[in-house]
């Protein structure tokens, strides 16, 4: 994998007048280089979906920035009014609701514990399964939190009907490329064939701050089972 400069990033925005906007939905908690995901570009939108490592109980998110910027956001979220009768724009009603928000502030004071849990499992992870599967290379600029941990393996779908014969659950995110759907494909003028690879090597295993020592014993065993037969 190569390793992501997003300080080169940073420098072809500047020098192009552009603006940078991260995708930062399943990294909550992360940092680069000691900053957290949301202080590094000029914008950063960040999910609360309920299974995100910072969820709600419905849709939810936010997004961190510049305050011209944020000004700008908060216009869009509430129907393009910058006060309430003041249309300035076409907007959305994308509005996080009151109850959302109160989940979100209280487990806020969770995640950090929560990520680390997360970080042990991954690297117990890759602790086992680096001899036998491809497993995540972790940049060292960064800490990641493994929202999901993923494998690769040319024998995937005989690997996750393995797995899923002995009880365990896994999944393939994503097992459609974004420019091969009907929504994209019009934009793609050429094959991506690194990504085209990838998506039938794939597997995602169990990850959540709450799983047990023996539950991953079990997960790690059966899928060194797999491999020894």
């Amino acid at each position: 994998m190569d390793k992501l400069d997003i300080d080169a990033i940073k420098q072809i925005a500047i020098k192009h007048n552009l603006v940078l906007i991260e995708d930062g939905a399943q990294s909550f908690g992360s940092s680069y280089k000691t900053k957290k995901v949301g202080s590094i570009a000029d914008l950063t939108c960040f999910s609360f979906n309920p299974v995100k490592n910072l969820g709600a109980m419905g849709d939810a998110g936010a997004v961190t920035g510049s305050k011209s910027l944020i000004d700008k956001v908060k216009m869009y979220r509430d129907h393009g009014r910058p006060t309430k009768h003041s249309y300035q724009t076409i907007g959305y009603n994308a509005r996080i609701d009151n109850m959302q928000a109160k989940i979100i502030q209280a487990k806020l004071r969770f995640l950090d514990k929560w990520n680390r849990k997360r970080r042990i499992i991954a690297h117990t992870y890759t602790d086992e399964l680096q001899s036998i599967v491809q497993t995540p290379q972790e940049n060292l600029d960064s800490y990641h939190t493994y929202y999901v941990y993923v494998i690769q393996t040319d024998r995937r779908d005989d690997l996750r009907a393995h797995l899923q014969n002995a009880g365990i659950q896994t999944n393939r995110h994503y097992p459609t490329p974004t420019h091969m759907t009907p929504a994209f494909s019009k934009y793609a003028n050429k094959f991506l064939s690194k990504t085209e690879k990838v998506r039938g090597r794939i597997l995602s295993l169990p990850m959540y701050h709450s799983l047990s020592p023996n539950d991953q014993e079990y997960i790690i065993n059966t899928i060194k089972s797999q491999y020894s037969s």
